[in-house]
């Protein structure tokens, strides 16, 4: 059986050696490609839908609405962020910006909730690191994700439905939300979930920590201009996890993204509840890890001036309008 999958992987790299991003990302990119080219695109898990406006970004940098746009799903990692540059690159200007949001889940061997890893990840590992990783029925049918997704891309191509819509670029934007949910026993059972989800028996230097840097390293090499993005959680977040091992994971995952920065020479943006000002948190925050959609705009007004302050210092390149480097606040 083992010679079967590790042959059978053998001659899924031959057939496709890249993952094919899964459908849901893919209609998000081809509907807010269409007819645009966009510059800048913020993209990751959750945490870039739901915090970043491009409206906001594009306003600050002098760029037209659609200059900008939003690319983040729910649970997305970089390996799917990887595949669907990779296949629509060329719907996108050259050179683009790349905010990418990170989270600890997203390289977190140990996370308990298995969902968290998704299929374009696993298509990027070894056979071995697929039973490390993953119950033995979906490493066995992972074998199998190759000629998946080459179907779903024959069949579907590059076609938008069209009652598929996007507004606000890609943008999500949580209003309201019940009023006690910062309560200890709502916390409480947030805090539960996080556990789960993003820190369980947690090992952040190993197998998805590895496949993170690489295509962290991929997306460099496609002349993607990357921004690493790590967005604020709510002071309950803190206070939960103050004084427990989940603390210095927690820690231990920015500084290792700091790290990763200075390595590759790419900006790393984090941070804080501070960042939104004197404001009351929980106006700001929809959970204790997602801004509500107040937060989400003064978050995306603070993340444009820091963006700005990039391309005036020549860090980033403004694709197509070189004049904006000369701009300052």
């Amino acid at each position: 059986m083992a010679f079967v999958l590790i042959a059978h992987a053998a001659f899924s790299l031959l057939l496709a050696p890249d993952p094919i991003a899964d459908q849901p990302l893919r209609r998000k990119v081809l509907a807010l490609t269409e007819p645009y080219r966009p510059r800048m695109i913020i993209a990751g898990d959750s945490r870039a839908e739901l915090h970043v406006r491009p409206d906001v970004l594009a306003e600050s940098l002098g760029w037209p609405a659609s200059a900008v746009v939003n690319i983040g799903m729910p649970l997305c990692e970089v390996s799917a962020v990887l595949a669907a540059y990779r296949e629509f690159s060329d719907r996108f200007s050259p050179h683009p910006i790349m905010v990418v949001s990170v989270s600890v889940f997203s390289v977190n061997d140990g996370a308990i909730t298995e969902h968290y890893i998704h299929d374009e990840t696993v298509w990027s590992l070894s056979v071995v690191e697929r039973f490390r990783l993953l119950p033995p029925s979906r490493a066995f049918l992972a074998t199998f994700l190759p000629e998946r997704g080459l179907v779903r891309q024959l069949v579907r191509g590059r076609h938008i439905h069209e009652d598929t819509v996007m507004p606000e670029f890609g943008f999500v934007g949580k209003s309201g939300g019940d009023a006690n949910r910062f309560s200890h026993d709502a916390v409480r059972a947030q805090m539960s979930d996080v556990q789960r989800g993003w820190f369980g028996e947690a090992q952040i230097d190993a197998i998805r920590w590895k496949r993170f840097v690489s295509d962290i390293e991929s997306l460099i090499d496609e002349s993607v201009q990357l921004v690493l993005l790590d967005s604020p959680v709510h002071p309950a977040f803190w206070e939960a996890i103050a004084e427990t091992p989940q603390l210095y994971v927690y820690q231990r995952f920015r500084e290792k993204i700091r790290d990763v920065g200075r390595r590759l020479h790419i900006p790393v943006l984090q941070y804080s509840h501070t960042s939104l000002g004197d404001a009351d948190p929980d106006a700001m925050f929809y959970d204790v890890t997602h801004l509500s959609r107040l937060g989400a705009g003064r978050f995306s007004e603070q993340l444009a001036r820091d963006l700005r302050k990039l391309v005036v210092a020549g860090i980033l390149e403004a694709p197509g309008d070189a004049h904006l480097a000369a701009r300052s606040d």
